[in-house]
């Protein structure tokens, strides 16, 4: 899975000596499968790693934020999501069905590069506005990806009706002063 080593919880915050957070995976919790992950610290004595301690923990509320978020910004014709450090998808507004799932090679590479980002990115084109947006998790080096991707034609329709307006506008008081 794209380079996680199995174990890599555990492992993580022994070789970097940081707070790792894990993959998103599917567990069974009570025998419902639920998307997690795990926070992993290592527990230090005179700067010697002895330990780790850490939390799981289900990755639902990020697919509600995610679909909250969205529905705020033009009424939810946008596509909001999150991905992982390694390309999971952690939540998705169009396909909830994907969290969990990897994104293909070819998309990942695309997105990959602004994963370690610290500047938000807006790329347009005449079919979508898409903004991505870097998020570190605080004491680690491990970063997410917020990609949103809205319609160009639903993101500037304000815009056009501001200068509909004004054209009208401008039309109309052109027309005032030749009559005058």
């Amino acid at each position: 899975q794209r380079g996680v080593r199995p174990g890599e919880w555990y492992l993580c915050p022994f070789h970097k000596g940081e707070t790792c957070v894990s993959e998103p995976a599917v567990w069974e919790v009570q025998g419902v499968p639920t998307l997690m992950t795990s926070i992993t610290t290592p527990i230090k004595i005179d700067n010697e790693t002895i330990g780790i301690t850490g939390v799981d923990v289900s990755l639902s509320f990020i697919q509600n934020l995610a679909e909250q978020v969205n529905q705020g910004i033009f009424n939810g014709s946008g596509q909001l999501r999150i991905i992982s450090t390694n390309g999971s998808i952690v939540a998705n507004t169009k396909s909830p069905e994907l969290a969990g799932k990897l994104l293909s090679s070819s998309e990942w590479e695309k997105l990959n590069t602004y994963l370690n980002s610290s500047n938000s990115v807006t790329n347009i084109s005449a079919t979508h506005i898409q903004v991505l947006l870097p998020m570190d998790f605080t004491h680690t080096s491990m970063n997410w990806l917020v990609e949103l991707t809205v319609p160009t034609q639903i993101a500037m329709a304000e815009t056009v009706r501001l200068t509909q307006g004004i054209e009208e506008q401008f039309s109309d008081s052109l027309m005032i002063q030749l009559l005058v």
